[in-house]
């Protein structure tokens, strides 16, 4: 799963570190949901979590 270490806060280079990762099928850092794949619900769902901190 994308996450902002250095920040705890989900922020512009995690949706580049997502938005890089799209069409990975093999151990995808940017898998937000657990398909396997990096697809648009993974960047929609990144994306939602904009300026939140992580858990």
């Amino acid at each position: 799963m994308v996450t902002s270490i250095s920040t705890g806060v989900i922020e512009v280079s995690d949706v580049l570190v997502a938005l890089s990762d799209f069409g990975c099928t093999t151990a995808c850092v940017a898998d937000v949901d657990g398909d396997g794949m990096v697809g648009v619900n993974d960047i929609l769902d990144v994306l939602a979590q904009f300026g939140v901190p992580c858990q």
